[in-house]
């Protein structure tokens, strides 16, 4: 299979965190991509792992505002 080589630029932060948690670069600009590509619904890459991950990227948004909530109702 060929392959292709592209270069990026990312933040301290994202080059901190990813060696923190031992993420692969190349994995996750795939997952990346695979997301936004399954965003666009484009058939062969909305599959239930990318629905997953979007399901638990909802869940996130949703227990973080409901803790702000929470702080905002104590106040």
């Amino acid at each position: 299979m060929t392959r292709i080589i592209k270069t990026i630029s990312i933040t301290p932060e994202f080059e901190i965190l990813a060696k923190k948690n031992h993420l692969s670069w190349t994995e996750a600009s795939r997952v990346g991509m695979s997301m936004l590509l399954a965003e666009l619904g484009i058939r062969e890459y909305d599959n239930n792992l990318n629905l997953y991950r979007k399901m638990r990227a909802f869940q996130k948004v949703a227990e973080d505002l409901s803790l702000k909530i929470a702080e905002f109702e104590k106040k």
